[in-house]
């Protein structure tokens, strides 16, 4: 069974005002129950999202300046918050919390 998740992106009008005109449109996110039951299928998961989100929101951080690169940032972390919310998979959601440790845990490393 295939499910489809539409999320509303509270982001979508400062994004659409301040970038490209695809982030005005809504991202369709497709993921197959089975996906949720390992790991390792919650991580395809997650990487596939990341993916939809990044090309969605034209996050391109080399190619931007700064100020569309900050609206870039929210609109993917706004889809990638709402789709893994939307979903309702709490093994999921605890591996997407584990991604955001990380990340925090890099970049305090980095300075």
């Amino acid at each position: 069974m295939t499910r489809r998740i539409l999320p509303v992106l509270p982001f979508a009008a400062l994004a659409f005002a301040v970038a490209a005109p695809a982030h005005a449109e809504d991202l369709s996110f497709s993921y197959r129950a089975y996906e949720l039951e390992s790991e390792d299928g919650r991580q395809v998961v997650l990487e596939r999202l990341e993916r939809e989100a990044a090309r969605h929101c034209d996050y391109v951080p080399a190619k931007r300046p700064l100020w569309e690169l900050r609206a870039a940032v929210e609109c993917h972390e706004s889809i990638m918050t709402d789709v893994v919310n939307r979903i309702g998979d709490v093994r999921l959601t605890a591996q997407f919390d584990e991604r955001g440790i990380r990340l925090a845990e890099a970049d305090q490393a980095e300075r």
